[in-house]
């Protein structure tokens, strides 16, 4: 991880749930919802696969989009089965997640943005409570935008009534850090809490360690 070279004013810190807070489950979970064990594939796959974009965006139905991916990479699944591994991917909250949101609460505002279908937030919800740690949730399913499209953080920050450039955007995606600095945002890559403790400590967001 890049320490940053300077700490700019921040007024809200806005983390992306999976990698970060949530842990999800490598290839033996998420390589059945693609047809391939192969991370690279999955990875690939995942990122650029309309069908995904589409249910993250909210313009499919959960069974729709189970479906969808059913027929398009050919699963010996039935929709229920493949519903079930796809909520089976996630693991739960990284140890020391809910403390850090809780610590970063304590100085900044503390928001959450994931590119995520409704199944996904609805199971997270009832399982984990994972809506009760932020202040505010961002998600593409309800935004009708996913990252790293930067008209998606532009949206974010219209909601947030909040200065682009005070905003504090952290991810474990490349891609989307790329999307929040292009729509202003500063913008990090982390993975896990821990990395992301070391980065707010950093700059002056954290009081403790």
């Amino acid at each position: 991880m890049n320490s940053p070279v300077h700490s700019p004013q921040i007024d809200v810190v806005l983390l992306d749930l999976g990698g970060i807070i949530v842990e999800l489950g490598g290839a033996d979970r998420h390589g059945i919802l693609v047809g391939t064990d192969c991370v690279e594939e999955i990875v690939a796959i995942w990122s650029s696969c309309s069908i995904v974009q589409t249910y993250e965006s909210g313009l499919l139905s959960t069974d729709e989009f189970a479906r969808g991916m059913i027929a398009r990479y050919g699963l010996a699944l039935k929709p229920s089965e493949f519903l079930s591994a796809y909520c089976d991917w996630v693991i739960g909250p990284y140890p020391g997640a809910k403390d850090l949101v809780s610590d970063i609460a304590l100085n900044v505002r503390c928001a959450c943005f994931s590119n995520i279908g409704e199944l996904h937030w609805h199971h997270q919800n009832t399982t984990m409570q994972i809506d009760k740690m932020f202040d505010t949730c961002f998600l593409s399913f309800k935004l009708g935008l996913t990252k790293p499209d930067p008209s998606a953080f532009i949206a974010v920050a219209q909601e947030l009534e909040c200065d682009p450039a005070r905003i504090l955007f952290l991810d474990d995606s490349p891609l989307n850090v790329d999307g929040a600095r292009l729509a202003g945002f500063i913008s990090h890559k982390v993975d896990g809490p821990a990395e992301t403790r070391e980065l707010l400590m950093s700059m002056g967001l954290l009081s403790k360690p």
